[in-house]
C-alpha cells in the first residue's frame, strides 16, 4: 500500500505519537461475544480426537481477548491466560489509543486459536503476573507454539519479564525470520509501522532547507515530531516499541534522522542570528540618518606660554688649592759597624803544653780554625 503523503499523516507531535502507537480504528470491546466460528458444533469438531495429543496441561479457548491475551477452560474453570515471552500492540487499554497492527495482532490469534479450540498450557518459573493471569506458552494439536507464531507474522516483538524465559529463544527465532521478511510491524508498506515513518522523515529531510522547519503541516515538520514522537514513549508501557527502535536495522536510521534534523535546526538558528545582526544594524543606521549632527565644538584656548626659566645662581668660586711642600727625604741609615775581632784571650783554655799561640777554645771567635798536630788546639788564621 503506498503511504499517504505527510502533510496528511502528522501535523504535530501529538499526531506523530498517534501514528506511531495507533493506526486508527476502534478495539473490539473486551466483553465483547466469542467469534462465530465458537458455536458448539465447531468446539466439538475441533476438540475432537486431540485430547490425547495436546502437550502440557490441557484447555479449552473460550476466546480471544487480544493480540497476547486469551481467555481458556481448565479444569472447568475459566482462566486468563497471557502468552509469555511476546508482545503485542495494545488495543484493549482504556488509557491508550489503539496501537499500530493491534487489532491485527488479535485478529491473527482468533484466526489461531477460535473459540474452541483445545490447546496444552506449559509453564515457566513465575505462573502468574500481578493482574492475576496465568502466564504460559500455549501449544496447538499439531505442535505449535502460538507465541512464537505471533513474532513469525511480525506482530509481536520478543519480550523477557524475568525470571521467565523458557519461550524467549523460540520467539526471538521466529521474530528474527519476520525482520527478513519484513513483516508486519517491520513492513514499510503500513503507514503507522516505525520502519515507514523513518523512510518517509528520510525523504523528507532530503535536500530540505532550513527553512522548511517553519512548516508544521510539510514534511519536514512530521519528522520533527517523529522524533519528538520516539523521545516521548515510555519504553516500559509500550515495550514493543522499544524493542523495535532498538534494533540495528531501524536504531542507525532513526539516528540519521536525528543527525539531519538537527544540522537544519542549527542552519536555522545562524540565519535567524544573522537575520537579527542585521536588523540591529539597520536600526543602528536609521538612528543615525534621523539624529541631527551635533553643533561643532567651540576651539579651544590656545596655550598660555610658560614661563623661561629664572638663571640658577652662580656657584660660590671655590680657591685653589695651595702647593704641598714635598716631604724632606729619609735620612740615610748609617752604615753597620762590622763586629771587632775578639781579643786574643791567652789564657782561656790554653791546652797545658800547647804551641804558643794555639787554644782548644776561644770565647767569641768565629773565624777560621788552623788546628795542630793531633786536632786539639787551633790558632786563629
Amino acid at each position: 500500500m503506498t503511504p499517504p503523503p505527510a502533510s496528511a499523516r502528522l501535523g504535530s507531535a501529538a499526531l506523530a505519537l498517534l501514528l506511531l502507537t495507533g493506526c486508527g480504528g476502534t478495539a473490539a470491546s473486551t466483553d465483547a461475544a466469542p467469534s462465530s466460528s465458537a458455536t458448539p458444533a465447531a468446539a466439538e469438531t475441533t476438540t475432537a480426537g486431540t485430547a490425547a495429543q495436546v502437550r502440557g496441561e490441557r484447555a479449552v479457548v473460550e476466546r480471544v481477548i487480544d493480540g497476547d491475551t486469551v481467555d481458556v477452560r481448565r479444569d472447568g474453570e475459566v482462566v486468563r491466560v497471557r502468552l509469555l515471552n511476546i508482545d503485542t500492540p495494545e488495543t484493549k487499554d482504556p488509557n491508550e489509543v489503539v496501537q499500530c497492527l493491534g487489532p491485527e495482532a488479535t485478529a491473527l490469534l482468533e484466526e489461531l486459536l477460535p473459540a474452541g479450540t483445545v490447546v496444552g498450557l506449559e509453564y515457566d518459573q513465575e505462573r502468574t503476573d500481578s493482574y492475576g493471569r496465568t502466564l504460559a506458552g500455549v501449544f496447538l494439536a499439531d505442535g505449535t507454539l502460538v507465541n512464537a507464531e505471533i513474532a513469525r507474522q511480525g506482530l509481536g516483538t520478543p519480550l523477557y519479564v524475568a525470571p521467565n524465559d523458557r519461550f524467549l529463544p523460540p520467539v526471538e527465532e521466529a521474530f528474527a525470520e519476520a525482520q527478513a521478511r519484513q513483516a508486519g510491524l517491520l513492513d514499510p508498506a503500513h503507514g503507522c509501522t516505525i520502519p515507514a515513518q523513518v523512510q518517509q522523515a528520510t525523504s523528507a529531510l532530503a535536500g530540505a532547507e532550513p527553512a522548511d522547519l517553519a512548516d508544521t503541516a510539510g514534511e519536514v515538520a512530521a519528522a520533527v515530531a517523529f522524533l519528538a514522537a520516539l523521545d516521548a514513549v515510555d519504553g516500559d508501557a509500550h515495550p514493543h516499541v522499544r524493542h523495535l527502535v532498538g534494533l540495528p536495522s531501524l536504531k542507525g536510521r532513526i539516528a540519521a534522522v536525528r543527525d539531519d534534523v538537527t544540522a537544519l535546526e542549527s542552519q536555522r538558528a545562524a540565519q535567524q542570528r544573522r537575520a537579527a545582526e542585521q536588523a540591529a544594524a539597520e536600526r543602528a543606521a536609521a538612528e543615525r540618518r534621523d539624529t541631527p549632527p551635533a553643533p561643532p565644538a567651540p576651539p579651544a584656548p590656545a596655550p598660555r606660554p610658560a614661563p623661561a626659566p629664572k638663571p640658577a645662581p652662580a656657584a660660590p668660586a671655590v680657591p685653589a688649592p695651595q702647593p704641598v711642600a714635598p716631604a724632606p727625604a729619609p735620612a740615610p741609615a748609617p752604615a753597620p759597624q762590622p763586629a771587632p775581632k775578639p781579643a786574643p784571650n791567652p789564657g782561656a783554655n790554653v791546652v797545658e803544653q800547647a804551641p804558643p799561640g794555639y787554644y782548644a777554645d776561644l770565647p767569641g771567635y768565629t773565624g777560621p780554625r788552623c788546628y795542630a798536630p793531633g786536632g786539639k788546639v787551633f790558632r786563629p788564621c
